[in-house]
């Protein structure tokens, strides 16, 4: 309920304004105008004033009476709150920057009476006094935007949308480091030439280090080309001074506010006293674009494959985005692998738009890591196709042949996205991973009775399987298959073997094991030698328990509730050594990536810090000492 209050305003506004820090900076006439501007709302205990979800609105709310919460519900259905809004707060801050949707709820405590600004009113009062915008960032940004950065990384899940990313990321984070700079009493012919060479927007003007001025394409448009301005003239008579500057600890969030306050989209970024770089405009809108939300919302917005492959080469800079953000590995992989059932669900609806609707239900499946929601980046493809059986009266060469073109077209698709082909062809274009329901329980019904060298080569695999389209009831019903199956032992131990013949990752001597390039460095296969050995031990006590659970790490915690012994004893030890395995190896895959060389899983060890290198080794020894447990457990 809104009851409006405007009469009796102005004296309590200016109450308020000369009070508080930063509208206390604004002169007399710019509190006339913000008095002139705002209007006096109030709201009773238990409205909600923003919703998670919801279009913001344009407005900013200076709370002078009762208090507000704000806050998120998380996918538990607990509440989750971030902050208190009380007399002298803001609400609506985080919307100052975006037209987009919400991040959190705010509802009404005690009954609030607040002052209600157009977020255009408040700019035009930036552009007027840069004090109250300074004050404005450093007191109402940084205190709010602390809490919501702890909050976001240690629930960044719960949120469902780390598409804010340039809300907590750090200015250094995308900022050109090596940027055009020139010195004062160079042409601007010079400038140009520099501009050119270094294939940016705009060149820094330097005096004795410090910044004087700046220049930019657009004052070549106005200020040079449109008034025939002689080309040998002075860098210093057409530069835009003074310089609009950030520091390099500030958020992305304060650089866009203070861009569009300013009406600049270009500004320099300082590291105290020292030039670090300069940051425009289009990298921060890059940074919000290349957010997971937004490559979900695009990957919906496509209608053909060759589209959504331009799409798919996003989500390398998305995991290095959320990693220089502070969230974990573990997480990380999570949100990727949604992204890439996004993009493979999308796939197979303009196939099945291709193709017809499917004659019988369907579930495909991702496996290996995928199915585990444990990659990285682009892997190698892993999956399979599960229909329901074939009822009497339904052409069997008919469903064959559908599914057969469907999952053709389908890895295909991936192939052109970006996803490799199976060196091993476990996909569903092969036949052998494109069958019945039965077939699939008869595969794992000989699995356990007659296990081979090479069904346990392919359990390492399709055991880590999970529905991602279609009726995943499919998928449901072939795990509870595998978990009703009696006699195991055989092929438990068949497995067990398998993964003691890994061999240890440390020498004799206890030195890693490695491999030597061509350069004569030293690396270390960290999947090879100790993460896919560590999985494959949480996956046998998982399949000897009857788990449904996938994921590594869940799979510990569901060994750890069901009692078993040997997690339990080593329970601490297994979660820690995986967890710092996934952060090492995602740091090293993005310093690849960065770097411009093929990303893989070699790890240098003379790169690795004293820690990174303690904690390695103690991850190696914790396996060493589950393969000895397996070896007396099994008889090995």
């Amino acid at each position: 309920m809104i009851i409006n209050l405007q009469e009796d305003k102005d004296n309590k506004l200016y109450d308020v304004l000369s009070k508080s820090e930063p509208f206390s900076y604004l002169s007399n006439d710019e509190i006339k105008y913000f008095l002139d501007k705002a209007s006096i709302k109030k709201y009773k205990k238990g409205e909600l004033l923003v919703g998670k979800g919801e279009q913001v609105e344009k407005v900013v709310r200076l709370v002078v009476e009762g208090s507000a919460k704000v806050f998120v519900i998380a996918e538990t259905g607990d509440e989750v709150v971030i902050d208190y809004r009380s007399v002298g707060d803001i609400i609506g801050l985080l919307s100052i920057a975006t037209e987009d949707v919400s991040l959190v709820n705010v509802v009404v405590v005690d009954d609030i009476i607040c002052y209600e600004l157009d977020k255009k009113d408040l700019y035009h009062l930036f552009f007027l006094n840069n004090r109250f915008l300074d004050g404005f960032l450093t007191i109402y940004v940084k205190k709010y935007l602390t809490k919501f950065s702890v909050e976001f990384k240690e629930n960044a899940l719960y949120y469902g949308s780390i598409d804010r990313m340039f809300f907590t990321s750090l200015v250094s984070y995308v900022t050109r480091i090596d940027y055009p700079k020139i010195t004062k009493g160079k042409s601007i012919v010079e400038a140009a030439k520099i501009m050119v060479d270094k294939d940016y927007s705009a060149v820094v003007v330097v005096d004795n280090g410090v910044p004087s001025g700046i220049i930019t394409d657009k004052d070549f448009r106005k200020k040079i080309i449109s008034k025939s301005v002689d080309y040998d003239t002075e860098v210093d008579k057409i530069m835009s001074f003074p310089v609009h500057t950030i520091e390099s600890d500030s958020t992305c969030f304060e650089a866009i506010i203070r861009m569009i306050a300013l009406n600049v989209n270009h500004l320099v970024v300082m590291d105290g006293q020292d030039i670090f770089g300069i940051i425009d405009s289009e990298s921060l809108m890059n940074l919000q674009s290349s957010s997971p939300l937004a490559f979900a919302k695009e990957i919906e917005l496509k209608e053909d494959i060759e589209d959504l492959s331009t799409v798919a080469t996003k989500v390398i800079n998305i995991s290095a985005t959320m990693y220089r953000n502070g969230l974990r590995a573990e997480n990380i992989t999570k949100i990727v692998s949604e992204l890439n059932d996004r993009l493979l669900r999308r796939i197979l609806d303009i196939g099945i738009a291709r193709f017809g609707e499917p004659p019988v239900s369907f579930c495909w499946i991702a496996m290996g890591s995928e199915g585990r929601k444990e990659q990285t980046f682009k892997t190698d493809q892993d999956n399979g196709l599960i229909y329901k059986d074939i009822p009497e009266g339904i052409d069997k060469q008919r469903v064959v042949g559908y599914f057969k073109d469907l999952s053709e077209f389908v890895n295909n698709s991936l192939i052109e996205c970006g996803f490799p082909p199976c060196p091993g062809n476990y996909m569903a274009k092969n036949p052998e991973w494109c069958q019945p329901l039965s077939v699939w329980k008869k595969y794992f019904d000989k699995f356990f009775a007659t296990p081979t060298s090479d069904a346990v080569l392919k359990g390492q695999i399709i055991f880590d399987f999970r529905g991602v389209y279609g009726d995943k009831n499919l998928a449901y019903e072939l795990r509870n298959h595998i978990n009703l199956i009696k006699n195991k032992s055989l092929f438990m131990n068949f497995m067990a073997k398998g993964l003691v013949n890994y061999g240890s990752p440390l020498t004799f001597f206890g030195s890693f094991v490695t491999d030597k390039m061509e350069d004569g460095k030293e690396c270390f296969d960290i999947k090879k030698r100790i993460l896919a050995p560590l999985v494959g031990i949480v996956r046998l006590f998982a399949i000897e328990e009857g788990l449904m659970s996938l994921s590594t790490i869940e799979r510990i915690n569901d060994l750890v509730r069901v009692r078993n012994k040997v997690v339990l004893d080593n329970y601490r030890e297994l979660e820690q050594s995986f967890n710092f395995l996934l952060d090492l190896r995602m740091k090293n895959q993005i310093y690849q990536y960065i770097s411009g060389v093929d990303v893989n899983n070699l790890i240098f060890i003379d790169d690795l810090s004293g820690i990174e290198n303690r904690q390695l080794k103690l991850a190696c020894q914790l396996l060493e000492k589950l393969q000895d447990i397996l070896k007396k457990r099994y008889g090995l």
